[in-house]
């Protein structure tokens, strides 16, 4: 063992793993945990994909961790003065600055970035977009019901792969335009 999480790793798995990790292969070679024969240099990931090993020309298999410890992490400094939230992920975990938006009830906004807008005219603002995660998040602007010369935001829309869900001024919320219960 090289390092405390090499431990630490091996406590998590399973006994078997650690019985076909710790036994010799052929000479000259390696066994993994599925019985297969490796050569020497050679490397395979684990199926929990947070370690990879690598068998040694002695016959030796080293394990390397690709976990992540948060708590050694430095934690981000948000723009927005709020707190950085631990996001948990298969290996370990990341830390992220939480977005927010904020509108009032006429047609002032905060985005999600912090910057202050007031709304122009009756139409929609694309308020996020994320080409990678195919979202988007919209706000739909039109004439406020008590004023009619006074513009207010009437729906968020949020577009995900193709579904559109929506909240509405009054709380009502459709669901690829369907009224929900």
């Amino acid at each position: 063992l090289k390092q405390m999480e090499d431990l630490l790793a091996m406590m998590t798995l399973d006994n078997m793993f650690i019985d076909k990790l710790c036994r010799a292969g052929p000479p000259g070679g390696c066994m993994d945990d599925d019985g297969n024969e490796r050569k020497p240099g050679e490397t395979w990931v684990l199926s929990d994909r947070c370690h990879r090993l690598l068998c040694h020309p002695n016959g030796a298999v080293s394990i390397e961790t690709h976990r992540i410890n948060c708590q050694k992490m430095e934690k981000p400094v948000c723009k927005n003065n709020l707190a950085s939230v631990k996001i948990e992920e298969p290996c370990g975990c990341r830390w992220a600055c939480p977005c927010m938006c904020i509108g009032s009830s006429t047609n002032h906004i905060v985005t999600f970035d912090g910057l202050a807008f007031k709304l122009n005219g009756f139409c929609s603002y694309t308020l996020m977009k994320d080409f990678g995660q195919d979202i988007e998040i919209v706000l739909h602007s039109g004439q406020c019901e008590a004023s009619s010369n006074q513009i207010c935001m009437n729906s968020m829309e949020v577009k995900r792969a193709g579904v559109s869900l929506v909240l509405h001024d009054d709380m009502e919320v459709t669901l690829q335009g369907i009224e929900t219960p």
